[in-house]
């Protein structure tokens, strides 16, 4: 009997394993100079372990296929004129595009959002950083918390210096009240400046409406 030749591990083609690794085939048959495919092996830890050169490959092909979708659009309705260009620059993306281009959780992405939004540059910036969070939804959920929780924490400091700011407005008003020797509800309640020395020579050098027109012995 025969022996058995060992069965060979068939290979993924090319611009399969470039669609599923997120660049383009050009920069795979780069690199592997077999131009009929890639093993299961090799597709493997390209995916577990993405090298430095293929990360900033799915970076361009990102960069590249968003630029080109934007600006096929825009064309179509434009045409080709130094305006395009500059709307084509300024394209951003939704959080839920980006957390699909990322692979990411859509309800993490949004705590991430740069100050001038999800732009092509934005995310292929990402793509070659790699920041802690984008290695894992675990880490993103993680970032997430701490960001969301950072959030709070400065609305809570926005809020409490908004009161702040109201209670201080308050005390001026009914210190003016006094000043004036008239009901708070007579004193406007947009006349909250602070009462200092020379603000109150100037109130009975030219005394509002709803004022008496000279200071009173009790003030």
């Amino acid at each position: 009997m025969a022996a058995m030749e060992p069965r060979q591990t068939p290979l993924v083609p090319i611009d399969q394993a470039a669609r599923l690794l997120g660049v383009s085939p050009v920069d795979l048959m780069q690199r592997f100079p077999r131009h009929d495919g890639l093993s299961a092996t090799e597709l493997d830890g390209l995916i577990i372990t993405p090298p430095t050169w293929l990360l900033e490959a799915k970076a361009d092909h990102v960069l590249v296929s968003v630029f080109a979708e934007v600006e096929a659009d825009l064309e179509a309705a434009l045409g080709r004129t130094d305006a395009v260009v500059g709307m084509v620059a300024d394209a951003t993306l939704s959080n839920d595009e980006v957390a699909a281009l990322l692979d990411l959780p859509a309800e993490t992405i949004s705590v991430f959002e740069p100050r001038r939004g999800w732009t092509a540059d934005a995310v292929a910036d990402l793509l070659r950083q790699q920041p802690r969070w984008m290695q894992s939804a675990s880490n993103a959920r993680e970032e997430s918390r701490k960001a969301a929780w950072r959030l709070v924490q400065a609305e809570e400091r926005r809020r409490y210096s908004a009161e702040a700011k109201v209670r201080t407005k308050e005390r001026n008003r009914a210190r003016w009240a006094e000043i004036a020797g008239v009901p708070l509800d007579e004193v406007p309640a947009s006349f909250t400046k602070h009462p200092t020395p020379e603000a109150i020579v100037r109130f009975w050098k030219r005394p509002p409406t709803w004022a008496p027109q000279e200071p009173s012995s009790e003030a």
